[in-house]
């Protein structure tokens, strides 16, 4: 998590640098909702385009609701043409998780065919441990059965856990299941890449954007954290992508077009956004 901002960055600035003839992308994780509170940003999501992001080339938004008290909220935000939703319950939660939030993660789904788009974040963290291990893992399987039952994409989060996530993923997941580990993790999928990449420290971040395959590549922020040199220590929004892109170009030696266009068409065949 990243110190508060002192003030809005916005999007013409972020995007300078980064110019291409192609410059359309998706942020594919996001979460509308605790950026908005850590901005302190109450003019809605109309104003926040047009007075923070103010970068035409984002397209559109992928929000997450994890927790339970984030889902209504989205359910709103997706009544937007350029916003798309994930719904589930993120493993530091897994402690909340009840028949009662199952259910209306269910219904919500069957009221917004076509704009939520995936279940999750949901997975396993032994981090921070705030749920405990065996409960986390229980209400992992539970949403992954879920999700195959509605035939969902997944949006996985996975934290110094990667055995035990391996071991429900080859027990409980078809192999032709689309899922979208986000902010890179060292699991076989479509791997999500923030302005993690751009940090000095994060080499083993910058390997895999050398070697991940194209075709497997997304663009995130994981918003309102994980800001992009220059802006780390900054809290991050969507228009802050470009600088994350520019980075995975130069680690591949490619152009940032390049980057664009193929993380344009895996959102496209990830989520049919």
């Amino acid at each position: 998590m990243e110190p508060a901002s002192t003030q809005i960055a916005s999007g013409p600035a972020l995007s300078a640098a980064t110019a291409t003839p192609f410059a359309k992308y998706v942020d594919s994780h996001t979460h509308l909702d605790m950026t908005f509170t850590k901005f302190k940003f109450t003019g809605g999501w109309d104003a926040w385009r047009t007075n923070v992001l103010r970068d035409p080339n984002c397209e559109k938004i992928i929000s997450v609701a994890c927790e339970p008290q984030s889902l209504t909220v989205h359910e709103e935000l997706a009544r937007h043409d350029d916003i798309y939703v994930t719904f589930g319950i993120h493993p530091h939660n897994a402690k909340d998780y009840t028949d009662a939030i199952e259910r209306q993660i269910i219904e919500i789904f069957g009221r917004t065919p076509g704009k939520a788009v995936a279940w999750g974040e949901m997975g396993l963290d032994y981090h921070y441990n705030l749920s405990p291990h065996d409960i986390q893992k229980e209400v992992f399987i539970r949403q992954i059965r879920r999700a195959n039952e509605l035939h969902l994409p997944f949006v996985i989060h996975t934290r110094e856990a990667e055995d035990d996530t391996l071991a429900i993923f080859r027990e409980h997941i078809p192999r032709e299941t689309k899922m979208h580990v986000h902010c890179f993790q060292a699991v076989p999928s479509t791997i999500g890449f923030t302005g993690v990449v751009t940090y000095k420290s994060a080499k083993a971040t910058q390997e895999a954007a050398r070697i991940v395959p194209l075709n497997r590549m997304l663009l995130e922020t994981d918003a309102p954290y994980m800001a992009p040199i220059p802006f780390r220590g900054r809290d991050c929004h969507s228009a802050m992508i470009p600088h994350t892109a520019a980075e995975v170009a130069r680690l591949r030696g490619c152009s940032v077009e390049e980057i664009f266009r193929a993380c344009r068409a895996n959102t496209t065949e990830m989520y049919g956004v």
